[in-house]
């Protein structure tokens, strides 16, 4: 999830593997509220074949404890499949 012309798209790097509205999303991905309050788009993705990654507990933020499994890529490691905005 991001904001348009302030998250980076193509070259995002920091993935979870869980949808934005799942309950308590922001608190296990470290994500502070205000980003979640100005987001207007979700897209997700797929690792390009042989894209070098790893999986690691999002770090906590603030009052945003983390925990929850993201995959982190190096910039241009996936293919887009969707973006929506809303």
């Amino acid at each position: 999830m991001g904001t348009t012309q302030r998250s980076e798209t193509t070259g995002a790097q920091f993935w979870a593997l869980e949808h934005p509205s799942t309950p308590g999303y922001a608190g296990r991905y470290g994500i502070p509220q205000e980003n979640i309050d100005r987001s207007n788009f979700i897209m997700t993705a797929k690792l390009k074949p042989g894209a070098e990654h790893v999986t690691r507990p999002a770090p906590g933020i603030g009052g945003n404890a983390g925990g929850g499994i993201e995959v982190v890529v190096p910039p241009d490691a996936v293919d887009i499949i969707t973006f929506s905005k809303y």
